[in-house]
């Protein structure tokens, strides 16, 4: 966060006070370029303690405005050989010293420190950036944790489930549907994924027509008579499974949406399919559904 130290070379946020305080080292930080000198000529490091002292030298320590600080940099034979960078720099600090002003401060190459009222428009673009790849980071390990929690459990469940099948891969399409109506997400995601290991889920899809029956009421219902009709029946395309995915999983089993899009996913890649039912909207952070749209007799992805 802005409030947290840095490593040299890293933005930081506080008052000079606060920055001098908490690392003596700070005090023999350049804040010109430009080396100053002493009332004898002698050149002397232009660092944080020898300014502050070379402007409580010309100005004095009572007062404290904007006045009085430009009136020094025309004042000290100091600040007269320094450009406008190195001027303002040296503003910042003394307005933060002043008035406990919290300013943004970096150690540049040459232990030259920089001093800014506001974050540099470069920085706060990297750290966006930095904050978007670690959001990324972030979903995609929520991702993989989902999908492997299920992976563990699908382990759990396979032996007690080969056993009630008995071998007949098909009788899985019955536990998968009574599964979906008590809502048992554990049973009947496990027996969908035995299903889909096996290579049975095809066969289950095209021969058990409650599958295609309740696909078909979810069109009827958000796309109407037409797109019911001109839809064709079949369960088993990118489109047919993507809807089966959202009635079973969202609508039947009552999952958290991203959970169950991201379910949708895992088993649309493991049947192979080249358009995935799901997306991740970067702006929300989340992972949905994508939509379906019916146009010109033909639903699709949009």
């Amino acid at each position: 966060t802005d409030d947290e130290g840095s490593t040299s070379g890293e933005w930081e946020r506080s008052t000079a006070r606060e920055m001098l305080l908490k690392n003596r080292q700070y005090h023999e930080l350049y804040l010109t370029q430009k080396p100053m000198h002493d009332a004898e000529g002698r050149l002397k490091a232009p660092s944080v303690s020898n300014w502050l002292a070379d402007y409580l030298h010309v100005m004095g320590a009572e007062g404290s405005d904007t006045l009085k600080r430009s009136q020094y940099l025309a004042k000290s034979k100091n600040a007269e050989r320094l450009n406008d960078a190195e001027k303002k720099n040296i503003l910042n600090f003394l307005f933060s010293y002043e008035n406990d002003t919290r300013m943004y401060w970096r150690v540049a190459e040459g232990n030259y420190i920089l001093v800014e009222t506001e974050l540099p428009e470069e920085e706060k673009t990297s750290r966006r950036e930095q904050q978007a790849t670690q959001h990324m980071s972030d979903l995609l390990a929520y991702y993989a944790d989902i999908q492997r929690n299920y992976e563990q459990q699908f382990a759990r469940e396979r032996a007690a489930l080969a056993v009630e099948a008995g071998g007949n891969m098909s009788r899985l399409g019955d536990i998968i549907w009574d599964a979906l109506g008590v809502q048992n997400a554990d049973r009947c995601l496990a027996a969908l994924n035995m299903l889909v290991d096996s290579h049975a889920l095809w066969d289950v899809l095209k021969t058990d027509q409650r599958y295609r029956g309740i696909v078909a009421r979810f069109i009827d219902a958000h796309y109407g008579i037409e797109a019911k009709t001109f839809w064709g029946g079949d369960v088993t395309t990118s489109i047919g499974l993507a809807l089966l995915w959202r009635i079973m999983f969202v609508e039947k089993l009552q999952l958290e949406e991203g959970r169950a899009a991201i379910l949708a996913d895992y088993f649309s890649k493991k049947l192979a399919q080249k358009t995935s039912p799901m997306y991740l909207d970067l702006q929300s952070g989340k992972f949905i559904f994508r939509e379906i749209s019916y146009k010109d007799r033909q639903l699709s992805f949009m």
